[in-house]
């Protein structure tokens, strides 16, 4: 049972991931340029413009990573989600219109296993019996939200 949000989120990033990964290229092949520049006698004024470039592109390359490190998760996640049936966050169940508590409460322990079931750190064990149990609570959520209307 593969959810329409979770492709299209999958896909967005993996091509922000792909973009990431061009733009990562571009910051090394820069950064190895300003480096080799640095080893060559040049002015003062600028070796403090290249050691600033260096600091910016080192920067960079660090917010880069902690992206591409964001997005790695949150695909594994979501690969998890549609390997095993398990549906999306509770926002996308109930489309956010919920106002009752249980409801959300029970959405969110869901969504709790959900992010159990893919954490990779986890016993397998464990993770396949989380994954389940998100599964048993979906419809459960569902027929109460059918019930309310």
């Amino acid at each position: 049972m593969n959810s329409p949000t979770s492709s299209i989120e999958l896909e967005s990033l993996k091509s922000r991931r792909h973009e990431l990964v061009k733009a990562k290229n571009e910051f090394v092949a820069e950064l190895q340029q300003v480096k080799s520049s640095l080893k060559l006698p040049a002015q003062e004024h600028v070796r403090k413009m290249q050691l600033k470039r260096q600091a910016e592109l080192v920067s960079a390359l660090a917010r880069a990573d902690a992206e591409f490190v964001q997005i790695n998760g949150r695909m594994r996640t979501l690969n998890v989600i549609l390997s095993n049936g398990i549906q999306p966050p509770a926002e996308c169940v109930d489309g956010g219109q919920s106002s009752s508590s249980p409801i959300r409460e029970l959405a969110a322990l869901r969504d709790e296993y959900a992010s159990f079931a893919a954490d990779k750190t986890r016993v397998s064990s464990m993770r396949a019996m989380a994954a389940q149990f998100a599964l048993e609570l979906t419809p459960i959520i569902r027929a109460l939200i059918a019930g309310r209307q």
